[in-house]
């Protein structure tokens, strides 16, 4: 897999944030998660929703919830993967 700078800064850039600055992502992302999660057939709709509502425990979550789920699993993984760190 090939990463430009572009990717590996906007990886890191993530990465480095708080939980609480997780907002700004759900303004940008967020929206157009919810939006393609709308677009997908009701079928697969219902799949991803069901299973965003198993793994958070909600069974509350809607769309724009499953989105803003979605992120936040990203922004985990992000985390462990990309955040800056010192090294000796």
């Amino acid at each position: 897999m090939r990463i430009t700078f572009k990717n590996l800064f906007e990886r890191v850039s993530i990465a480095d944030l708080d939980e609480d600055e997780l907002r700004v992502l759900e303004l940008t992302m967020g929206k157009y998660m919810k939006f393609r999660i709308e677009q997908l057939n009701e079928q697969g709709n219902d799949e991803l929703i069901k299973e965003c509502r198993k793994r958070s425990g909600d069974e509350s979550l809607d769309n724009a919830g499953a989105a803003a789920f979605i992120l936040k699993e990203i922004w985990k993984t992000t985390r462990e993967t990309h955040r800056i760190r010192v090294i000796k």
